[in-house]
């Protein structure tokens, strides 16, 4: 469906009041944090929960359980359900184990589809707690509405009971093995995927970008990549808010609800596909002298949320990371999106702000970064991954534990260079080692070509059109395993390249290579304990408790090299791989063709000493290796 107008909602009542109240205080001069930016209502108010209306569910561990709250009462007409220290319903709820969980309430309005646009369905706005639970028994608990941070209303939620599901849980830092990731029931999780930030609508208008795919409005576009990601193996996405489910475009304390049920739909598309979201809530920077140049312009502008209210007390953008207002609504819009979306399994991770180094001016940014970390643990009681987003090859600023639980390094073709990451394969674990060195779980969020940057060899943009097979997207997945990240290296320009080119398998050949390797068990480290006869092949090699990954490559394969200059490659005559630092025993190896995604054959290799010589056969192209002890080494 397409764009729509804003609707004229009740809710409008509520953006009326709050720009009369702003208006008013702003005109006799600028706001003060202890006039909280509205005036206050007259009159005692009253509140009281109606009765609470389960919606139907499966009602099983790990989904989602929805409650209708309605709120009656009088003296609300000038109050934000959107504004924490105006109105805020919480849920306590007991898990059959006895302990509780905290989680917030939301106010909501549903939608239905229509041919051109969402039309709301009336009588549907109100409050919802949405839940799902770990355990499988009876859960009960009670509502709480607060007026003005006092407790006004109260009252007992219905209770449930959750059977057990084949669902696995909240994604979290492995117990055993923590540079990697497992989900909350200990199986193992090691994401396949590509950036999906926003539709090609916004890729068409940046000043001066030519996009050759096809143009779908928000909902085609993403049951068409979900779709085809699924299908392919792929098992995670990110997503930015910005622009389809931008939700602080309007009024101070004001969501725009339309856009906000959007992203449910994607969630529910996400779900249907066995994809998980690393949702990003903002995505502004301040670039000099490239295509985003200016995007920051959409908190200056006075038709936003944040423009409107920095405008009201006479600021500028400069501001934004240090004025307590914009500092109140930013964590108010943390605590809607856990209560809307928290419940869900398929967030891997939440993200403040994409490449947030970017942003000038960044004054106070570095407290606002750990202001909002610990703000996010302490309302979201599910506890997903925080990711940080810093795309520089060294940003320790944003890599220790009071900016989240996982790191981000974001290496292209162009913006970091354009000599070796002619290599994406090899250039990925180079890139990465900073991150790699402390010791914390860490992802490639971005990678690829980058298309708007003029280079000595041309256009990359002009360059990565050549690449029609997207050899470069599988370099930078493979890359990314071989870094020693927590997924593979994910890939950006998922419309107008892997899309357009239907490059949907080289997802499938990774995912195929690490279905059976148990990552929070093995706890990767790249090593350099292998040694290969032949100094035409490059090596990268991943050591684990009990499994070796090798990725043998030759000398002269890069996505450049056969895109660009359409390079022949000789093959590479037999040659030995040799193991160092094993137990004597019997190993069995699989070889692996990379690019197919398909095992070749395998042997069992006996070693008497502490190395292990492993025949190679010739090698076209590249190879990829496993090998596990089957038994040790008969005394």
């Amino acid at each position: 469906m397409k764009d729509s107008k804003p609707c004229s909602l009740p809710a409008d009542m509520h953006r009326r009041s709050i720009l009369k109240s702003i208006a008013g205080v702003a005109a006799a001069g600028a706001l003060h944090p202890s006039l909280e930016g509205f005036a206050q209502p007259a009159g005692e108010l009253a509140a009281m929960i109606g009765k609470i209306t389960p919606i139907p569910a499966a009602l099983a561990t790990y989904e989602l359980v929805e409650f209708k709250v309605p709120i009656n009462g009088a003296g609300f007409e000038k109050l934000s359900p959107y504004r924490t220290t105006e109105l805020a319903l919480d849920a306590e709820i007991t898990l059959p184990s006895g302990k509780t969980m905290r989680v917030p309430g939301f106010h909501s309005q549903d939608y239905a589809a229509n041919e051109s646009w969402a039309a709301p369905v009336d009588g549907s706005m109100g409050w919802r707690i949405r839940f799902s639970g770990p355990e499988p028994g009876v859960y009960k608990g009670k509502v709480e509405l607060r007026v003005r941070g006092k407790l006004a209303a109260s009252r007992e939620l219905p209770s449930f009971t959750l059977a057990k599901s084949k669902n696995h849980g909240i994604i979290r830092v492995s117990r055993t093995a923590p540079r990697y990731l497992e989900f909350e029931d200990g199986a193992g999780y090691f994401p396949v995927g590509q950036d999906v930030c926003w539709t090609t609508d916004v890729t068409k208008s940046i000043p001066g970008a030519i996009c050759a795919a096809e143009t779908l409005p928000w909902d085609k576009a993403y049951a068409r990549w979900f779709g085809r990601m699924g299908q392919s193996g792929a098992t995670w996405a990110r997503v930015f808010m910005k622009e389809s489910f931008f939700i602080d475009a309007g009024e101070p304390w004001q969501w725009e609800l339309e856009k906000a049920w959007r992203l449910d739909q994607v969630l529910e598309m996400a779900r249907q596909n066995n994809i998980n979201i690393c949702l990003c809530f903002n995505p502004e920077r301040s670039d000099e002298g490239t295509a985003y140049k200016g995007s920051m312009d959409i908190f200056r502008a006075s038709n936003t949320a944040w423009g409107r209210l920095l405008a009201s007390q006479h600021l500028k953008y400069d501001q934004f990371f240090l004025n307590p207002l914009t500092r109140e609504m930013y964590r108010d819009k943390i605590r809607y999106v856990v209560a809307r979306w928290g419940y869900s399994t398929n967030i891997f991770s939440w993200e403040f702000w994409n490449e947030i180094e970017s942003v000038e001016p960044n004054e106070g940014i570095y407290a606002w970064m750990r202001e909002m970390t610990a703000y996010l643990r302490s309302v979201d009681p599910w506890h997903h991954l925080i990711k940080s987003s810093g795309h520089h090859e060294w940003s320790p600023e944003f890599w220790g534990q009071d900016n989240g639980d996982l790191n981000d390094v974001h290496p292209y073709f162009g913006w970091a260079g354009w000599e070796g990451t002619q290599n994406l394969g090899s250039f990925l674990p180079e890139f990465s080692s900073g991150v790699y060195a402390t010791g914390r779980p860490f992802i490639v969020g971005e990678t690829g070509i980058a298309r708007e940057v003029t280079t000595p060899l041309g256009l990359a943009g002009d360059l990565a059109d050549k690449d029609t097979t997207c050899f470069h997207v599988h370099e930078a997945l493979w890359g990314g395993l071989f870094a020693g990240a927590v997924g593979s290296g994910m890939v950006w320009w998922w419309d107008e390249h892997v899309d357009l080119h239907n490059g949907y398998f080289r997802f499938r050949a990774i995912a195929n290579f690490v279905a059976d390797i148990q990552f929070n068990h093995e706890n990767f480290a790249r090593g350099v304990t292998a040694a290969v006869s032949s100094d035409e092949l490059r090596l990268f090699e991943l050591n684990g408790r009990r499994t070796r990954l090798l990725w043998l490559r030759h000398r002269d394969l890069s996505w450049y090299g056969l895109a660009v200059e359409k390079k022949v490659l000789n093959p590479i005559a037999p040659a030995s791989l040799t193991l160092s630092g094993i137990a004597p025993g019997t190993y069995r190896v699989e070889y692996w063709s990379p690019e197919e995604g398909k095992l070749i054959r395998s042997a069992e290799i006996v070693s008497k000493t502490s190395s292990l010589e492993v025949p190679l056969p010739e090698i076209r192209s590249e190879l990829a290796l496993k090998v596990r002890p089957t038994k040790p080494l008969a005394p």
